[in-house]
């Protein structure tokens, strides 16, 4: 038995999963920013409603939408968007805007992860 050369496979693989993972951190991070960069879109004006997006009265929800912190283990990597007002959640239920930030970058987001494997 060649522990050595075990020892080795061992090594490189424990190297690979660790640079996977800190590609997909980097991937995650991005697709977030831009997540929250949607979210905060089409607000202003008298078309904010007719492009189905709330009109901003205060500027307090889109300036509280930013990039969620990351998690990232062996076990989890995860990152999204959130927006710290509490009324947040009402507004999405009449004027959607996590879920289409969401539905915005989910083509790209699949797209580097299948570059990575």
């Amino acid at each position: 038995m060649n522990l050595r050369g075990e020892q080795e496979i061992v090594n490189n693989i424990r190297r690979a999963e660790n640079k996977m993972i800190d590609r997909l951190a980097d991937i995650i991070e991005k697709i977030s920013v831009k997540m929250s960069n949607n979210a905060k879109s089409g607000h202003q004006g008298n078309t904010a409603h007719m492009s189905k997006r709330y009109m901003n009265q205060t500027t307090n929800l889109t300036n509280s939408i930013s990039p969620d912190t990351l998690v990232i283990s062996k076990n989890e990597i995860s990152g999204g968007i959130f927006a710290s007002m509490e009324y947040a959640f009402k507004v999405e239920l009449s004027y959607p805007y996590m879920f289409p930030a969401l539905q915005s970058v989910q083509k790209e987001f699949n797209q580097e992860i299948k570059k990575i494997l």
